[in-house]
């Protein structure tokens, strides 16, 4: 395979496929830094995000279930590291593919502080997912009130 064939494919997975020449590599270089972050943050690694997040990136990228690196912290209850994509301007709205939002992860996942952050930050608390369940009250009536 050649490297043209390999950037063609790659570009294919992620839907970009009518480049210039000139922007092929930085496209590349993005793709690879999106692929660092969204591993950084599935493995709570906040020094890894705080490098990758330096880079040229697409803070709001998303994986094949159409989650970006801000579901994956509110789902593990990282506010650190959601402190980190929030100041990088990331979407705190993004839907995943269920329609499942970073505040109904955090909830769903019982990550009460996750969730406190996402409503100070301006979260929708009405927001529901694709099977319209307001899924994020169970959780928290569930939680130790504060």
């Amino acid at each position: 395979m050649t490297a043209n064939s390999s950037y063609q494919c790659l570009c294919q997975i992620c839907g970009h496929t009518r480049l210039k020449w000139d922007d092929r590599f930085s496209h590349v270089s993005v793709l690879k830094n999106d692929l660092l972050l969204h591993e950084a943050v599935i493995k709570s690694d906040a020094e890894a995000v705080e490098q990758v997040l330096k880079e040229p990136i697409d803070v709001n990228s998303r994986n094949n279930y159409g989650r970006a690196p801000i579901h994956w912290a509110a789902s593990k209850g990282n506010t650190d590291i959601m402190e980190m994509l929030i100041a990088a301007k990331c979407d705190i709205e993004a839907k995943d593919k269920y329609g499942m939002r970073p505040l109904l992860m955090a909830a769903w996942h019982g990550n009460k502080d996750a969730v406190k952050l996402l409503i100070t930050a301006g979260a929708n608390v009405n927001a529901i997912n694709k099977a319209k369940c307001l899924s994020w009250t169970p959780s928290i009536s569930n939680q130790d009130k504060d």
